[in-house]
């Protein structure tokens, strides 16, 4: 069995611990990222190397869109003291 995931986060706003629009939408963005990077290949996401989605020429439908890497953001931890 092979198991991927992505952890997928949106920005806080001016450290604004409310609920917006914004933030959701941005998570939203960053979720479809996260799928399109994954899919690779598989422009419409069915499974199947459909024709014209095979990018390279290998004949396999690879998953993992190239430059994923690149495009990965950073994680920020701030600890206060309490």
């Amino acid at each position: 069995m092979h198991v991927t995931f992505a952890v997928i986060t949106a920005a806080w706003a001016n450290d604004n611990p409310e609920e917006t629009g914004g933030r959701r939408k941005l998570l939203r963005v960053n979720a479809d990222w996260a799928q399109k990077a994954f899919d690779g290949e598989d422009i419409n996401g069915n499974g199947v190397l459909d024709e014209g989605e095979d990018l390279n020429g290998n004949g396999v439908l690879d998953r993992y869109a190239s430059g994923a890497t690149a495009l990965c953001g950073c994680i920020r931890l701030r600890i206060k003291e309490k």
